[in-house]
Order: C-alpha cells, then structure tokens, then sequence
C-alpha cells in the first residue's frame, strides 16, 4: 500500500492524506496536481442546491 499526501479539498482526501481505493482511467481532470481530484462541496452548497431545485 502506499501513501501519499493530499492537502487539496477533495472527496478522497483524509486528514492529509488520499484515501482513493480504486483506480480507474480518467479522461479529464480539473486539477493538474492529481487525475482522480474531485472537489469535495461544503455542507452549506449542499443545502443551497437543494434547495434551488
């Protein structure tokens, strides 16, 4: 298993480091420093969007 640290705000990312379990391909990503970044959304946008539905 290997480590590696994360400080980006991302759904995988735990206390420092990244807790991705399965690779997969990934066609694009929107942040340069990792392929498998997606960004981890507030509680507050959360409600927000739910609420415009």
């Amino acid at each position: 298993m290997t480590t590696i640290n994360c400080s980006l705000n991302c759904i995988y990312q735990v206390e420092g480091r990244c807790n991705l379990d399965n690779i997969v391909m990934v066609s694009i990503s929107s942040n340069p420093e990792c392929i498998y970044f997606q960004e981890k959304k507030s509680k507050l946008n959360s409600v927000c969007e739910q609420n415009q539905v």
